[in-house]
């Protein structure tokens, strides 16, 4: 009988771990379905490499700068693709878009696009990787990888 139990409490555990984050951004959804909008300006980024069982895939991490009472806010989200290719052409093509966010008054750093998408692809937001911190989880931060100069900052 303890076997049963502990195997029932290793698969609950289990399901918790992959099912938090899906609850967490479905929660985002509808508690931001009430929050304010502000109109925000898409920023250059950089591009982060991840990987699944599916294989290889790269986040094309691009910023939000709006305004909520005349105070600059400053926030981040992520783009999917399969292709690093494709994740640095967005990192050239969005930046200075207007799109429409909806904010969290108090918080406004905690804020989602107020459409599902962008280019038809989704939109996922990582609370542990907001405000400056982000930087240093990018690889190739703003570099074209079919580019010789591999360190545009210098």
């Amino acid at each position: 009988m303890n076997a049963l139990a502990g195997l029932s409490i290793l698969i609950v555990a289990a399901l918790a771990v992959c099912l938090i984050p899906r609850l967490r951004f479905w929660f985002l959804k509808l508690w931001s379905a009430k929050w304010p909008t502000a109109e925000a300006t898409i920023e250059r980024g950089g591009v982060l490499k991840e990987a699944s069982r599916a294989g290889l895939f790269y986040r094309s991490f691009l910023g939000l700068s709006f305004a909520v009472g005349g105070v600059n806010k400053f926030s981040y989200f992520a783009l999917e693709t399969e292709s690093e290719i494709e994740a640095h052409k967005l990192q050239e093509k969005l930046p200075g878009r207007k799109v429409m966010v909806r904010y969290d008054a108090a918080r406004p750093e905690l804020c989602k696009l107020q459409d599902e998408g962008i280019e038809d692809l989704p939109v996922s937001y990582h609370p542990d990787m907001t405000g400056p911190g982000l930087q240093d989880h990018l690889i190739d931060l703003g570099t074209d990888p079919n580019s010789a100069d591999k360190n545009p900052h210098s």
